[in-house]
């Protein structure tokens, strides 16, 4: 399907969602992985001015994804990577970055995902609180951890921040397997 479209189809930035299809099925007649590349990913054909083949693909936008256009489309670099490697991201599947780091596009760093194994390993946001992920204050001078799985949430409350933090280590372990994150 790919053979029969035009490389103007993929230049000209007149994009429709068929053709994101098929340029997400052919990424390989793009792009190449590359570990010297700071996005992990180069051009290997010369696509426009800018992204000249065996370059460095892509930029990174203000959350520390790669990103690159293809076909007047914006794809994320994580998923190309992830796509030359094992094809096509099953539906409702998202590609993990194992350390939390979205600038870190190793395949060794990328792995399939729900949505709900995704929020598992997401760090805290330290601009948002002072307190170790997962735990919030209370009232009475408590805290409150709290720990999720599926729609469920389990809570413990005590005064004692360490030991809060230690029952939420030993949850997460438990219940998110290798999501788990506790930073």
């Amino acid at each position: 399907m790919l053979a029969s479209l035009r490389w103007a189809d993929f230049h000209c930035g007149k994009g429709s969602s068929q053709r994101k299809v098929n340029a997400m099925n052919g990424l390989e007649s793009y792009f190449y992985y590359d570990e010297s590349s700071p996005s992990y990913l180069r051009n290997r054909v010369t696509r426009n001015s800018k992204s000249k083949a065996d370059m460095p693909a892509g930029t990174r936008n203000h959350t520390g994804h790669y990103q690159v256009m293809l076909n007047g489309e914006r794809l994320q670099i994580h998923r190309i990577v992830y796509e030359l490697f094992f094809g096509a991201i099953p539906d409702g599947m998202l590609i993990d970055h194992i350390d939390g780091n979205p600038s870190n596009n190793s395949i060794e760093n990328l792995r399939l995902a729900t949505s709900q194994q995704n929020s598992f390993n997401r760090k805290v946001q330290s601009k948002h609180q002072s307190l170790p992920k997962g735990i919030s204050r209370g009232y009475g001078g408590k805290y409150i951890a709290q720990v999720c799985i599926g729609n469920s949430k389990i809570r413990k409350s005590s005064t004692d921040i360490d030991a809060l933090a230690s029952w939420l280590e030993a949850h997460r372990n438990s219940l998110h397997g290798e999501f788990s994150c506790n930073g």
